[in-house]
Formats: structure tokens, C-alpha cells, sequence
């Protein structure tokens, strides 16, 4: 059952937009169980965002019992109003089989492709990963990865900028470039993604190690 916590109180006159924007008010402060009421009376009212932040409570049991079932049904009745957001989450609860464990990287696919046309910035970032690694039905193809993962970077994905540095420093799908590849690990870091840390300092000590034998 997807609506069943308690109503909160002094709602009375809030449009469904404005419930949501209470619900993410608590649960940008880890106050989950404040939450979800707001995004359950906004997703009532067919409210996007609101059905995004539910199937995402329902998935992480947050301030909710986990229901991965519910979470799925939240992401469909938002990407049925072209949300790229629930259309990335449907591909990922078809990767990795969320309520039923059933995989199916295909149809996972078809979902991450509707959200990349919205330029979903990680959406597009997993079709460089498809491509990279060949997953089902995709056949591996570097050249593609690369363009993928540029185009994700110039949205503001920090993975995808990540991945573009990988791209560089292994010169797969294109030319071999450490300093581009130091420059797409720093842009990750400063999006957030902890992992560049440590291939920044792996492309800095390579590039001493070349100054060195050049004096």
C-alpha cells in the first residue's frame, strides 16, 4: 500500500507543490519520517516531484517501511509525466532488479535512453557505461563511451566527469591526455565525487615522475 502515514498538521490551502517543497524541507534534514507525509499527500495529488521523493523513500526506508514494489510504481506514475528523474530510477530498478530480482539491462536501457533525451545528466553517464563495458544489448564500443561520458560532463555529472578522465588517462575512445585527465578528475571532486580524490593525486605523481627523467 502505497499512502499511509499519519496527515500532518496545518496543511489546509497548501497547493501540491507547495507539500512537496515542506516534505523536502525535512528531508534535506534527515527528518524522514516528517517527510513522507507531505510527499504522500503530494503524490495523492499527482505531483511529480512528490512521487520521485516517495519511490525514493520507499526504495532507501526512509521514514518508510522499504518497498521496493512501491517504489517502482511511484518512478512509473512519474515517468508517465516524463520525469527524467523517475525514467533514471525505473532504469536502475531494472538493472539491478529491485522488488522482483529480476535483471533486464534491456528494458533498463530503454528507460535510461528516454531520460537522456530530457538530458538526464546520469542518465546519458550510463550509456557511456553501457557502451564502456558492453552491457546488454549494447555492444562494447569505446569511442562511444567517451562521447557519452563528454556529453554527461558538459550536463554536470560528476561521475560522468570521473568517467571522462578514466577515458584520458587509459586513452580509451580517445587520445591519451593526463592533463585533460586531471582536469575532468578535479571537476569530478568538485561536484562531489570523493572517488577523483585519489586519481588526482595518482595523475599528479605520474606527471612528477615524468618531470623528473626530463631533467
Amino acid at each position: 500500500m502505497l499512502f499511509f502515514s499519519e496527515q500532518p498538521e496545518n496543511i489546509e490551502g497548501l497547493t501540491a507543490e507547495e507539500l512537496n517543497d515542506c516534505g523536502w524541507y525535512f528531508y534535506q534534514r534527515a527528518s524522514y519520517e516528517k517527510a513522507v507525509p507531505y510527499f504522500q499527500l503530494a503524490a495523492l495529488a499527482g505531483q511529480e516531484q512528490a512521487l520521485v521523493n516517495l519511490g525514493v523513500c520507499y526504495h532507501w526506508a526512509q521514514g518508510i517501511e522499504k518497498d521496493d514494489e512501491a517504489a517502482v510504481l511511484c518512478f512509473e506514475l512519474a515517468a508517465d509525466k516524463n520525469n527524467p528523474q523517475a525514467l533514471y530510477n525505473l532504469g536502475m530498478a531494472y538493472e539491478e532488479g529491485w522488488y522482483d530480482g529480476a535483471i533486464n539491462t534491456a528494458k533498463a536501457l530503454s528507460y535510461y535512453i528516454q531520460a537522456a533525451r530530457l538530458k538526464d545528466s546520469e542518465s546519458v553517464c550510463q550509456l557511456g557505461w553501457y557502451a564502456e563495458n558492453g552491457i546488454y544489448p549494447v555492444i562494447q564500443n569505446f569511442s562511444e563511451a567517451y562521447k557519452q561520458y563528454l556529453k554527461a560532463d558538459e550536463l554536470g555529472s560528476a561521475r560522468a566527469a570521473y568517467n571522462l578522465g578514466r577515458c584520458y588517462e587509459s586513452g580509451k575512445g580517445t587520445k591519451q591526455d593526463l592533463d585533460q585527465a586531471l582536469e575532468c578528475y578535479q571537476r569530478a571532486y568538485e561536484r562531489g565525487y570523493v572517488k577523483a580524490e585519489a586519481a588526482i593525486a595518482r595523475i599528479e605523481n605520474k606527471q612528477s615522475r615524468v618531470s623528473c627523467t626530463l631533467l
